[in-house]
């Protein structure tokens, strides 16, 4: 069964209904993280080498819907690239494609006309492929977009509306079927609606905040199925360590979950599938790293409408891994249960499972769509929930994050 289309169900989704009718929720993620497979090694597909540059300090993806499943479109930011290959000054945009099944990054000179002999960082784009955002340190935000996927991107000007900083770690993502522009707002991450006509930005929405004298930073959208946002994957600095989180919603109050913490500075990358990407600046230099995990981002869906909720794995282990959908109550205390890896986080009362199925291999997602009932009383329930994915190959029974089911 291809677990990119699972038939819709009403099944879990009424369970799910019926917990949080009789029971309530204060909480919105629970306390398990993504679990991490190994540790943080350097990508050799998109190494130094490989990029025939001598710094890499940015990396963004996007699935195209017009590319093959485990091909992603990327952007970096690199140093050293020369003006045939499209550099033109110091820190300069790079795009391609990146085969992730047989780690093959193939170049493009799609930003090269964004470049220029000042500094370009961090080319985030929309999961369209049409639309980007980019800083140039120091002077401006910058919009860009093209018509079609096969054309270069054009540099459209300065956005507006925003409030002036040195740089912003600017993304692209759609909320509620409207563009927005996701990046740091003086210490938090923000969300505002993008006009690109006018390149006016609207009123910042703060999405992850920091909670002491960190500085949040590198904003990367997690996306469904229908490319909506409903997750954040970001950095928190403090001093020149930069560790990774995530948080699976849109709630600054909601606390986010830790995903390495590196006595180091990593920074600007992106999930594929359950393989996450990111610049890595030590006594070694600065380039691509990537570390696997097991991870879930729950789901937003609106009444009467679906749902859909993806679990992921790294794509390697793809053919051999099924994944589940716990729910339950309510969070609980993370426990430790003998013959499984990572941590139950979710309360016995009301827990109940069903079936995602195996993962694609080249999107290394298992995915699960829930019928949402046309009942108004369900509109903003929140279902305690935590993935559950069964690795054949090495006989793993794996516990991924808690996040939630959340009605809108």
């Amino acid at each position: 069964m291809n677990s990119d289309s699972v038939p819709s169900t009403s099944l879990a989704m009424r369970a799910a209904c019926a917990l949080l009718l009789s029971a309530g929720i204060a909480t919105a993620q629970g306390s398990v993280g993504p679990h991490a497979l190994g540790s943080l090694q350097e990508c050799v597909g998109l190494g130094l080498t490989k990029l025939g540059v001598l710094d890499a300090e940015q990396i963004n993806f996007v699935q195209l819907p017009s590319d093959p499943p485990g091909t992603y479109y990327v952007s970096l930011t690199v140093y050293g690239l020369s003006t045939a290959r499209g550099g033109a000054g110091s820190d300069d945009l790079l795009t391609g494609r990146y085969d992730i099944l047989t780690d093959t990054f193939t170049e493009n000179l799609d930003a090269a006309g964004l470049n220029t002999a000042g500094t370009e960082f961090m080319l985030g784009m929309h999961s369209s492929g049409l639309f980007a955002v980019f800083d140039r340190p120091g002077l401006s935000l910058q919009f860009a977009s093209r018509g079609s996927v096969t054309s270069p991107f054009v540099d459209r000007g300065s956005i507006t509306g925003v409030p002036f900083q040195s740089w912003y770690d600017p993304n692209l993502a759609t909320v509620d079927g409207k563009l927005h522009l996701v990046c740091r707002i003086n210490n938090d991450l923000a969300m505002m609606p993008l006009d690109t006509t006018t390149l006016v930005a609207g009123t910042p929405t703060v999405i992850a905040r920091s909670t002491g004298s960190g500085q949040l930073n590198s904003s990367a959208p997690i996306l469904d199925a229908n490319g909506e946002m409903i997750g954040i994957s970001y950095h928190d600095l403090i001093g020149n360590d930069n560790d990774h989180w995530v948080s699976f919603d849109l709630d600054p109050a909601t606390p986010g979950h830790v995903v390495l913490d590196n006595a180091t500075f990593y920074s600007n990358g992106s999930f594929f599938g359950g393989r996450y990407f990111a610049a890595l600046s030590d006594s070694s230099g600065y380039r691509i790293t990537q570390r696997d995990y097991m991870w879930c981002a729950g789901g937003v869906g609106p009444v009467g409408g679906s749902m859909d909720i993806a679990a992921y794995v790294p794509a390697d282990l793809a053919a051999s891994s099924i994944s589940f959908l716990m729910i339950s109550a309510s969070y609980a205390n993370p426990v430790t249960i003998p013959g499984f890896t990572g941590s139950f986080g979710l309360g016995v009362a009301g827990w109940n499972i069903f079936g995602m199925g195996p993962h694609a291999k080249g999107t290394a997602r298992a995915s699960l769509s829930l019928a949402i009932p046309q009942d108004a009383s369900l509109k903003g329930i929140v279902v305690p929930a935590q993935a559950l994915t069964i690795e054949t190959k090495a006989s793993q029974f794996v516990f991924g994050n808690t996040c939630s089911l959340r009605v809108k």
